[in-house]
Formats: structure tokens, C-alpha cells, sequence
């Protein structure tokens, strides 16, 4: 059967289960009390957030781990880049502020801003700094009455805008053509989209959600080379269903497609024409997650994704990611939390080169089939001083295995830092 077919059976299957589904237990909804506990907020209905702290971090620049030869800068015999490792430390930040109120009302506001990003303490690493910001504004139109089953529409506006360089991985230098033209900002951009959602409260245990979002990211232009302009819409469905008095199961489907309006595809031999039509991606996605309280104070979760992307031209660009991961949430008391992870993504390229080339290398087969994956396990720490603060430690060791040794690296981060929610 076509899997794009077999997804949507199955979410049909599984809405058609929910609606069937009965109410809840007296401990059920005391469990569902603990999930939402949230902290105490300084003006009902207005949260803010911030998260700073200082990392430490063996590999700024995401170098690969060994020399190697690139054969994007010469495919003949393939050029050996200078190596310039460095470790560094940067301040982590993360500010979030809005307005969500917790009322039932038939038409509520909503507004949030938020700025995440990272700043290298040693101006020697400022080419790795990054920073987005994200302001979004509309409502939640809901019907029925509050005693009843909840459902409505959501709809958001909002405004992105990320500064982010491209750089030389080997030396952390910004990034220039052979002409030595500076094109380190192509990564930058701004965008504008729009979110919309369909909500619907099957029962006291079970949920469906049925929406599309847009978005029209504008890049910085290059001095040379094509920008990345592109317009990215998506179609979801999202279900949770509670079949058990401690399990939660969630499903998330999408159909989504991203449109360039510059940058030109690849024929299948990797290379990239003018004459070429412009990069048309179409993508499908299915997710699954399962929560799991094992104890009182042990929760668990367990997420698994597939997102097949498929290049409208001739398929240089098609692969196909699987993505897994386990969480562990354990709270030794009432003051100190932990939380372990692990997560492990491949990427399958049935038609891509590493480096994107064709090699005339003697030493090489002149097709190096791509491949990349990568895998990350994180340990943390936190202890709340009050209600709203807590002190944070964590440790997070990244490793990527690619066939195009440039994306070839390993990276741990040492963070330690204070988190505070109202």
C-alpha cells in the first residue's frame, strides 16, 4: 500500500477510535492536574521566561574530526583544508514573554515575543554567535459552553527574523567564493506566516487538531550565487488520546511543500545550472509519541518520526528521515529534577553525492554515494531555589557521521545556568 495512503487510513481509523472513547476516572484528571501545574504568574494571564547561563564548548565552529579531502573545491584531486579546532564558551539566552489567558472566554487575544539565541565570549568566535527573534499575535475563537467538550479555532500571525552566518567549518572564517566575494550572509533571513488551527475535544480523553501554516522566508542576497527565498506551506493533523489511566499517545501527520524562487535544482550528477527550473520540495511526515508514567515520580517518553522529501526535478534531492528518540524524567524530590535523553536521526540520499560532485580523482570512485547521520545524548540537572527559579547543569554530546566529510564532526557542551518562569 502507498505509505502516503496508509497514513491517512490510519488516522482516520484512530479519530474514528477517539470518538468512541468514554470519560475519565477521579485519578485521571488528578494526573492531568499535575501535567498542567503551572508556575505562578505575576499578572493573570501574562507569562514570562528567561533562561541564561554560560556553556562550554569543545568545538565552536562544528570542524570535522580528521583531515580529509575536499573534493567540492577540487574534483580532480581534491584539495586538504587547513584545520583550525577551536573550543570556546558562549552565554545561552532565552526571553519569552506573552500573553495566553487561562479563562474560558469565547474570544481570547494571544500575543508572545521571544529571543533565543548564543553569544561567544571571545570576539575570535563571533562568526558562530546566532540569534532568532519571533513575535506572533491573534486568537482563540472557541464554541460551546465551558462545561461542555472544548473546541474552536486558533490563529496566529507571526513575524520570524534569524542571524545566522555561513561559514568555513575547518578555520570559522566567513565564508567567500573562489573570487573572494563575501556571501557569509546567505543564511540570514526574515519571514512572515500565517498558523491556523481547527481544534476539536473528542472526549475527556482524547483530542484532534486539523490545520496549515505559511510562511514566506526572505534570505539575504549574496554578492554572488542564488539566495533562498522560498515560500513553505504545511497541512497537519495532530491527534492525543489517553488510552490508560498513565499512558498518552500522540500522532502528527503533515503534507507540506517548500517553493524557491532563485535557487535552481541539481541534475543527477550533482551539478546546478541556470537553465535549470527553480527547487520544488514536496514532504510527508508521520509522528508518534508515547508518555509513560512508570512511578510518581518517573515519566517517559518515547518519540519516533518519518519525513520523506521528495525533488520535483529529477530526484537528485529525494531522501527519506527516520528519527528516534527516548526521554527520562525523574523527580528526586520536590526540589531537584532530572532529565536524561537520547536521540539518534539517519538520512537516506538514494540519489545525492557527497561534495555534490562527479570525482576525477584516480584515488576515488567518481560517485561517493551520501550518507549522514547523527546521534545525541544529554543528561541534566535542576533545582528549583524558588517557585520560579531554578539553577541548571547539563551535559550534551553530539556526534555526526557523514560520507561528505566536511559535515563529519563531534561536539560536547558543558552548560551550566539559571532558568526563571512566571
Amino acid at each position: 500500500m502507498n505509505k502516503k495512503v496508509y497514513a491517512i487510513n490510519l488516522a482516520a481509523a484512530f479519530a474514528l477510535g477517539l470518538m468512541m472513547t468514554g470519560g475519565v476516572s477521579a485519578e485521571e484528571e488528578q494526573e492531568r492536574s499535575r501535567e498542567k501545574t503551572d508556575p505562578q504568574q505575576l499578572i493573570p494571564g501574562f507569562f514570562l521566561s528567561g533562561d541564561l547561563g554560560i556553556v562550554t564548548d569543545n568545538n565552536v565552529f562544528r570542524t570535522p574530526d580528521k583531515q580529509y579531502k575536499d573534493y567540492f573545491a577540487d574534483p580532480a584531486g581534491g584539495v586538504i583544508p587547513t584545520q583550525n579546532r577551536q573550543n570556546g564558551k558562549y552565554i545561552p539566552y532565552n526571553l519569552s514573554v506573552g500573553h495566553e489567558p487561562k479563562n474560558f472566554s469565547r474570544v481570547e487575544g494571544l500575543f508572545k515575543y521571544t529571543l533565543t539565541g548564543k553569544h561567544y565570549l571571545d570576539s575570535k568566535h563571533e562568526n558562530a554567535n546566532q540569534s532568532d527573534q519571533e513575535f506572533s499575535f491573534g486568537g482563540v475563537f472557541r464554541m460551546g459552553e465551558k462545561s461542555k467538550l472544548e473546541s474552536g479555532l486558533k490563529v496566529d500571525v507571526f513575524w520570524h527574523k534569524r542571524n545566522k552566518l555561513y561559514i568555513d567549518r575547518d578555520t570559522g572564517e566567513k565564508k567567500l567564493t573562489g573570487a573572494m566575494d563575501d556571501i557569509s550572509g546567505k543564511y540570514t533571513y526574515t519571514s512572515v506566516g500565517l498558523e491556523a488551527e481547527l481544534f476539536k475535544q473528542l472526549s475527556n480523553n482524547a483530542e484532534f487538531g486539523l490545520g496549515f501554516n505559511t510562511e514566506a522566508l526572505d534570505f539575504e542576497k549574496p554578492i554572488t550565487g542564488r539566495e533562498y527565498d522560498n515560500r513553505f506551506t504545511e497541512f497537519f493533523v495532530k491527534t492525543d488520546y489517553r488510552p490508560f489511566k498513565y499512558t498518552k499517545l500522540k500522532i502528527d501527520l503533515s503534507q507540506a511543500s517548500e517553493n524557491y524562487s532563485d535557487r535552481r535544482s541539481r541534475d543527477l550528477d550533482g551539478s546546478m545550472f541556470g537553465s535549470y527550473p527553480t527547487r520544488v520540495y514536496n514532504f510527508q511526515e508521520i509522528g508518534f509519541q508515547v508518555r509513560q508514567r512508570v512511578i510518581q515520580n518517573l515519566v517517559t517518553y518515547a518519540d519516533y518520526s518519518i519525513n520523506n522529501r521528495k525533488d520535483e526535478y529529477l530526484g537528485y534531492s529525494n531522501r527519506s528521515k527516520s528519527t528516534m528518540a527516548v526521554r527520562v524524567l525523574y523527580k528526586f524530590n520536590e526540589k531537584l529534577d532530572s532529565k536524561f535523553k537520547f536521540s539518534y536521526s539517519n538520512y537516506d540520499y538514494p540519489n545525492a553525492l557527497a561534495y555534490d560532485k562527479l570525482i576525477s580523482d584516480p584515488s576515488s570512485p567518481s560517485r561517493i554515494p551520501l550518507t549522514y547521520s547523527s546521534s545525541q545524548i544529554s543528561g541534566k540537572l535542576e533545582y528549583a531555589l524558588k517557585k520560579n527559579i531554578a539553577v541548571v547543569g547539563e551535559l550534551s554530546v553530539y556526534n555526526a557521521d557523514s560520507s561528505d566529510k566536511r559535515y563529519d564532526y563531534e561536539r560536547n557542551e558543558v552548560t551550566v545556568g539559571v532558568n526563571s518562569h512566571w
